[in-house]
């Protein structure tokens, strides 16, 4: 014989409650004698209370069987369950079984996936920046080259391919308009602020500075410096 499993003092602490309670549950409003919901009795239906019947006045009347007859529980369908009371009266309510057996009313299911990255997310924001270029030296010979009859590649102090690219003359062997030349990569410039090409020329013990090199040289400057 199944039995009322809890009473509650009103409908609105018996539907606070409804989370807590199992399906088939059977409960009771054990109020007082004034209050019209005193003694209905109700059953857990899966997704909502089910009114069974208004026990108030009855003598001596239980539940004397509680039992599905119809229906076979299975996702999406509505199975009826029939409770018999002591005094032959009988009341049929419906219970309807949730998909999936995921609750007492069907849920919609949407699949997606999400990655989260190894370093986590991350916010970014656009903030302007303004970047200056940073001065370099001209650079300059390291020393006087002696004649070998060869050709020989000066060393030239304050070079630094990464932030400035060799041209011109870049070995010689004697004397003359032997010149190279030196522009700034991007970001970078000269101590005078331009970014031209500059020319340097290459030097030997005991020569002086050939004519054609020094126009060379002043050639770049005045046309890079305008």
């Amino acid at each position: 014989m199944l039995s009322i499993v809890k009473s509650y003092p009103s409908i609105d602490a018996m539907e606070r409650d409804f989370p807590n309670m199992q399906e088939g549950n059977l409960v009771i409003i054990a109020s007082s004698v004034g209050d019209e919901d005193n003694s209905k009795l109700f059953v857990h239906g899966g997704a909502a209370w089910v009114f069974l019947s208004d026990l108030s006045g009855l003598q001596g009347v239980g539940i004397a069987s509680w039992e599905r007859t119809s229906g076979d529980g299975s996702p999406g369908s509505t199975d009826t369950y029939t409770i018999t009371l002591t005094d032959g009266r009988t009341f049929a309510y419906p219970v309807y079984n949730g998909r999936n057996g995921e609750g007492a009313g069907d849920v919609l299911g949407v699949p997606f996936s999400l990655d989260l990255p190894a370093g986590g997310w991350a916010v970014t924001a656009s903030v302007p920046v303004t970047v200056s270029a940073v001065p370099l030296p001209v650079p300059a010979q390291a020393g006087a080259l002696t004649y070998t009859g060869s050709a020989q590649s000066p060393i030239w102090n304050g070079y630094d391919p990464d932030k400035m690219t060799l041209g011109g003359d870049t070995a010689a062997t004697e004397p003359g308009s032997h010149a190279a030349t030196f522009t700034p990569t991007p970001n970078y410039q000269w101590a005078d602020g331009s970014t031209g090409i500059v020319a340097a020329c290459i030097t030997f013990f005991g020569a002086e500075l050939g004519l054609a090199c020094l126009t060379k040289i002043f050639g770049e400057r005045n046309e890079n410096h305008e």
